[in-house]
């Protein structure tokens, strides 16, 4: 196997990143996470001041009991998600990589090198997602709308790319489609928001109109990956600064 990028924005919440690390490689790196280059942003908010230190060497040693190949790490004292993003994105030096955000726990066994094969098989295909939602023999949710089988994995429909296609769920991507968009994209917005179609004769359709994006889910199979990060929030006085379908910044609303 190549190298690949585990790009991952984090924050001072060791105790949720030990979760999402273990159970991503417990159910899908496996012996793979040594072939892993590591890309994470640390963004120094999710606690009081007196404790930023000690959660700080609480995520570094975390890192530390895995065996990756390398590793690239910026702690930033501004902290904006879309900062973070673009950050990772443009320290990219794979064909392919992983996107984790630190809040998302993986629940089922899926195999990372078929993964891998898959992508390769299809020069076109940018994005395979880890569902956070269940799927029936023939189709799988995602959101309001739903994925088909194609007989190897469940395809966003061709008119649903600029809605779905690419999202932030763990994925695993092509570095190629992402440096297509990273030249039309704003720096200090929602990055999800942003890899979206159907605007008035906008560079992005026809990005989005020649890949292909997809889940990496089994047929008649429960969610392999679960949101850890609202519980977090909702415990400790946390909430997406501003409109949450466009987030880039958090907000303390209780001591």
């Amino acid at each position: 196997m190549h190298i690949y990028d585990i790009t991952i924005q984090a924050t001072l919440r060791p105790e949720l990143l030990e979760r999402t690390l273990s159970s991503h490689v417990k159910h899908l790196f496996g012996p793979c996470i040594e072939k892993a280059r590591l890309i994470m942003n640390i963004d120094l908010v999710g606690c009081d001041s007196s404790v930023m230190d000690e959660k700080l060497n609480q995520i570094y040693h975390i890192i530390d009991k895995y065996p990756f190949h390398d590793f690239k790490i910026n702690e930033c004292r501004e902290p904006n998600f879309a900062h973070a993003w673009f950050w990772c994105m443009e320290q990219l030096e794979s064909d392919l990589f992983f996107n984790l955000e630190e809040d998302w726990e993986m629940t089922m066994d899926l195999d990372f090198k078929k993964m891998i094969d898959m992508m390769n098989k299809h020069p076109r295909l940018a994005h395979l997602r880890l569902s956070s939602f269940i799927s029936t023999n023939v189709t799988c949710k995602n959101w309001n709308k739903f994925l088909g089988w194609n007989g190897e994995f469940f395809e966003v429909k061709s008119e649903d790319k600029c809605v779905i296609g690419w999202c932030g769920h763990p994925s695993l991507n092509k570095t190629v489609f992402m440096n297509e968009c990273l030249p039309l994209m704003d720096r200090n917005a929602n990055p999800e928001k942003q890899i979206k179609g159907r605007r008035f004769k906008h560079p992005m359709n026809d990005i989005l109109d020649y890949w292909r994006f997809g889940s990496f889910h089994p047929q008649n199979a429960k969610k392999a990956v679960i949101d850890i990060g609202r519980a977090w929030m909702t415990k400790n006085g946390y909430i997406k600064k501003g409109n949450k379908a466009f987030f880039t910044e958090w907000e303390r609303v209780k001591n």
